[in-house]
């Protein structure tokens, strides 16, 4: 899907990615102190079964049902688990990707380029809701997360390992493919992380 393949973002949208990390700080996010939920929101595990019964891609109806069937839906499955962390995490900062709204004149890569850089910035700890790894900016987070040393915990908060992540991650790639989904983020963020572990039959290499 062209709107979710990663490009180089603008000068335009660093700027502004520059202002609200700032605000963020404001708020009291620092080095290492923030609780981030990665959560997906244009795609995840149910888009993946949505997608191949779609027959007008790109149209107006089309985003339309993807809002209604896909986005909301996924919004909604998140704040169960941003409520849980704010209990657990009581004195530190839960950031909620979600609940950004839409930035006029921001496409899908200035998100994952602001988001990633809020975890390489300040994530203590990454919660990843079940079925982030069939989300381009998940993927992304989690190689980010990987790379900044931050705790890696799935949506029970039993800890992640980077390994298990590189796996979930090969596995949904290979089912992006099969539905002719654009899987080239979940590839390259495979590609970022170690091969500690051996990759399961046909998985991404």
């Amino acid at each position: 899907m062209s709107e979710d393949t990663p490009s180089s973002p603008s000068r335009t949208a660093d700027g502004l990615a520059d202002v609200l990390l700032g605000f963020v700080r404001c708020l009291g996010a620092e080095d290492g102190n923030v609780i981030y939920v990665s959560a997906p929101i244009t795609t995840g595990r149910d888009f993946a079964a949505w997608y191949p019964e779609q027959t007008d891609q790109g149209t107006p109806a089309y985003w339309a049902r993807l809002r209604a069937e896909i986005i909301t839906p996924n919004i909604e499955r998140a704040r169960p688990l941003v409520r849980e962390c704010r209990t657990r995490w009581a004195g530190r900062p839960v950031i909620d990707p979600t609940m950004l709204e839409d930035v006029a004149g921001w496409a899908q890569p200035d998100y994952h380029r602001f988001w990633t850089r809020m975890v390489e910035q300040h994530a203590g700890t990454v919660v990843f809701s079940e079925g982030w790894q069939f989300s381009t900016g998940c993927a992304l987070e989690f190689a980010a997360a990987h790379t900044a040393g931050a705790e890696l915990l799935d949506h029970a908060f039993a800890p992640l390992p980077t390994a298990e992540g590189r796996r979930l991650l090969a596995e949904a790639a290979q089912t992006l493919d099969a539905i002719g989904c654009d899987s080239s983020a979940l590839r390259a963020a495979v590609a970022t992380l170690p091969a500690e572990a051996p990759l399961t039959a046909g998985a991404v290499r």
